[in-house]
């Protein structure tokens, strides 16, 4: 959590967090959502995670892979209303 939040601060443009969901406590999660959300106002966040229902909550848009191809993108919110994530 450290290591994110030191590269959150950093005078990067972009950033890509690989997995900033595995294994961390519920608590901390939250935390990581709550920090990932108010930097992503002043930098792009690019994050690649397998826990989606994380993801959604907090993306602004939401690729899919299949098969090392885009299968969709949409908002997070728009993924719910279609039931693709199984009503997150």
């Amino acid at each position: 959590m450290i290591e994110l939040l030191l590269i959150l601060n950093s005078s990067a443009q972009y950033i890509l967090i690989d997995e900033p969901f595995n294994g961390v406590e519920p608590l901390y999660k939250e935390e990581i959502k709550n920090n990932i959300q108010k930097h992503s106002q002043y930098k792009g966040i690019i994050i690649t995670d397998h826990d989606y229902l994380s993801i959604v909550a907090i993306a602004t848009k939401v690729m899919l892979l299949q098969d090392g191809s885009i299968k969709e993108t949409k908002t997070g919110d728009e993924l719910i209303k279609v039931n693709y994530l199984g009503g997150a």
